[in-house]
């Protein structure tokens, strides 16, 4: 059996502990996670918040930034709208992550997450043996939520990926960190199950798109 896991000392970042949308704040979460473990420099990412997530959702929830993020996606958001991360959820949750990738490519002036679509097990151990961390997304709970994916283990009848879940307290046990989920293909849709998840069904169905975080 191979197995690998990207080198995250050990760190999990925990969205329960944000200041800013901690409910709903699993995306940039991630996204910080992930720009950790790739060593980009956190301290180029703007605002007066101490934790990068922080900093990340309120960049996100800024409406100044809200015209260049519906040009860049050709969208109109209505002008009374209060919460671009909730509107986007609700009426086009596809387009809601490839602006976040906008907004770390933005930050860090080239491309450090590039959103794509496909979450084959083969696609994912590639983008892991390239170093590079997988912000991925599926029904973890009745509202959908995100996950950054870290790591893998393949070999003959196992297929697996390993995750950092800033939403600790959906599992029985640990932080968060490494945990392992099986990975099931099947009639075009993908399945991950953990019996260690102490909340919500854990056949979940995980979305066709993913955003890769990298530093080339």
């Amino acid at each position: 059996m191979i197995e690998k896991i990207l080198d995250d000392n050990g760190k999990i970042y925990r969205q329960d502990n944000n200041e800013v949308n901690k409910k709903v704040s699993c995306n940039t979460t991630d996204l910080a996670m992930g720009l950790d473990i790739v060593n980009l420099d956190l301290l180029k990412i703007p605002g007066t918040y101490k934790q990068t997530e922080d900093r990340l959702t309120k960049i996100a929830l800024d409406k100044n930034n809200w015209k260049q993020y519906a040009d860049y996606m050709q969208s109109i958001v209505p002008e009374n709208e209060t919460d671009w991360m909730k509107w986007f959820a609700k009426n086009n949750p596809a387009e809601k992550p490839q602006i976040l990738a906008y907004i770390a490519n933005m930050i860090y002036q080239k491309e450090v997450a590039t959103f794509t679509y496909g979450v084959s097990f083969r696609q994912l151990k590639l983008d892991i043996d390239h170093g590079n961390p997988v912000i991925i997304c599926g029904d973890f709970t009745p509202y959908g939520h995100y996950v950054l994916c870290v790591g893998y283990k393949s070999g003959r009848d196992i297929e697996q990926i390993i995750v950092n879940d800033p939403a600790w307290w959906l599992y029985k046990s640990g932080n968060g960190s490494h945990k392992i989920y099986e990975y099931l293909a099947k009639n075009g849709t993908v399945l991950l199950n953990n019996p260690d998840r102490d909340k919500y069904d854990n056949n979940i169905k995980l979305n066709t798109f993913k955003i890769v975080i990298k530093n080339d």
